[in-house]
C-alpha cells in the first residue's frame, strides 16, 4: 500500500513564507517554500512507501520556465527532508508538460497519471499550483482510480493560498493550507445523482453544509 502525492510543479520564484493551517499539523521546527511537503510530513508515517507524481513544465527554445530547476533544486530535496527519519521507501515520478495546450496534451496528461496509479493506493491531491486544464485532470483521475481501482482511497485534497494577508512581523508573508477534501466527495454525490432526485439531494445538502 502506497501513499501517493500528486500535484504541477510551480514555474515562478517562490517568495519566503510562513504556512498556517487549522487542517494539518504544521510543526514550528521546519520551513519549507513549497506547500506539500507539509501535508507529507504530516500524513507519512515511519516506514511506509510514498510516491510523488508531478506535473512539471519542460523549459523550451521559445519559452523559458523555472519548472524543471523548482523540482530538481526546491522541490524534491523539501520532499526528502519531510520524510527524514521515517525509513520510508520514496520515489518520484515526473510527468512533462510541455508548451502545447490543446485536448489531447490534457487527456494524455491524464492518461499517464492513472499508468501510475496502483490498486490499493491512498490519494493526496495538492490543487495549488497548474493550469487549470492539468489541475482538473489530476482531480478525475482521483475520481476514476477510486472508482475503477481496487481498494484505492482519496484522503487529502488540498490548496494552499500564499501570501494571504499581512506579514507576521517576521516580515515572511503568510499563507495557509486548506483541506478541501470534502469538494470530492462533493463531486461524487453530484456524479451518482440520478434525474429527478434534485429535491432529496438538496435536502442532503442543506443538512451536510451548514451556512
Amino acid at each position: 500500500m502506497r501513499k501517493v502525492f500528486l500535484s504541477n510543479i510551480f514555474i515562478q520564484n517562490l517568495e519566503k513564507t510562513v504556512f498556517k493551517s487549522d487542517d494539518f499539523i504544521i510543526y514550528d521546527g521546519k520551513k519549507y517554500l513549497c506547500s506539500l511537503p507539509y501535508v507529507v510530513e504530516d500524513r507519512v508515517k515511519e516506514g511506509d512507501t510514498v510516491c510523488i507524481i508531478t506535473g512539471v513544465n519542460q523549459s523550451t527554445d521559445k519559452q523559458e520556465n523555472n519548472g524543471k530547476k523548482n523540482y530538481e533544486e526546491i522541490f524534491k530535496p523539501e520532499i526528502r527532508r519531510s520524510v527524514e527519519g521515517k525509513n520510508v521507501t520514496l520515489e518520484f515520478h515526473e510527468i512533462p508538460i510541455t508548451k502545447h495546450y490543446d485536448a489531447d496534451a490534457f487527456n494524455s496528461f491524464f492518461r499517464q497519471v492513472v499508468d501510475l496509479l496502483q490498486e490499493g493506493d491512498i490519494l493526496h491531491l495538492d490543487l495549488t499550483w497548474g493550469l487549470k486544464p492539468y489541475t482538473t485532470s489530476l482531480f478525475v483521475a482521483l475520481t476514476y482510480a477510486e472508482n475503477a481501482g481496487i481498494d484505492v482511497k482519496v484522503d487529502t485534497v488540498f490548496y494552499a493560498h500564499r501570501y494571504d494577508s499581512v506579514d507576521d512581523g517576521n516580515h515572511d508573508k503568510p499563507s495557509f493550507i486548506y483541506d478541501i477534501t470534502s469538494l470530492y466527495y462533493l463531486n461524487s454525490l453530484a456524479g451518482h445523482a440520478k434525474k429527478g432526485q434534485r429535491p432529496m439531494l438538496d435536502h442532503i445538502l442543506r443538512f451536510l453544509i451548514k451556512e
